[in-house]
């Protein structure tokens, strides 16, 4: 009949947002299914009708596609990384003002600059600077206001050093700590 609203069937699909590698084999990861056409339906009768069905089951994985971006990853480059024992750090109470500035820049909303450029001679402390801004960004809080997205620390000791795993890493870090990438 004319303006008549066809009957919808949804369609059922289960996406398998856990980015955690060991979520992987649990059996309550398969897409539901349904195959009957008016499940649970009651007190009715249909007479002279042809029904044809078509039913899809979508099982989506993050876990396929990060196993395969993970070959291209700098492995141990995060800030958190076991093969930064000890972390480097800041001797207490030293490096107060640039880590306030670098905090600052990263709370601004408006900073008509995105990127903060930390340089220096070798060896006068960079990396123990980055860690613990990482570190301190590594958890959300209400007095920060942001948190850290990804942190990939290039080491020539530990060959942590090929630029064309940067981008990958950096996806890579996203993907395992936000469900929205």
């Amino acid at each position: 009949m004319p303006g008549q609203q066809e009957p919808s069937f949804p369609s059922l699909q289960y996406v398998l947002m856990d980015s955690d590698l060991s979520q992987m084999n649990r059996p309550n990861n398969l897409a539901p299914t349904s195959g009957a056409f008016f499940q649970s339906a009651q007190h009715f009768k249909v007479e002279s009708s042809v029904f044809v069905g078509h039913q899809t089951n979508i099982y989506h994985s993050d876990i396929a596609f990060l196993e395969k971006l993970a070959l291209y990853i700098i492995s141990g480059a995060s800030f958190n990384s076991s093969t930064h024992n000890p972390p480097p750090r800041c001797y207490p109470q030293t490096r107060t003002t640039i880590l306030q500035r670098i905090h600052k820049f990263l709370a601004s909303a408006i900073a008509p600059k995105r990127i903060l450029w930390l340089c220096g001679y070798a060896r006068v402390g960079k990396s123990a600077i980055v860690q613990m801004v990482a570190e301190s960004l590594s958890t959300p809080t209400q007095a920060l206001g942001y948190r850290l997205g990804a942190a990939v620390f290039f080491s020539e000791p530990n060959n942590h050093n090929d630029p064309k795993r940067l981008f990958p890493t950096v996806a890579y870090q996203l993907a395992t700590q936000s469900p929205a990438y």
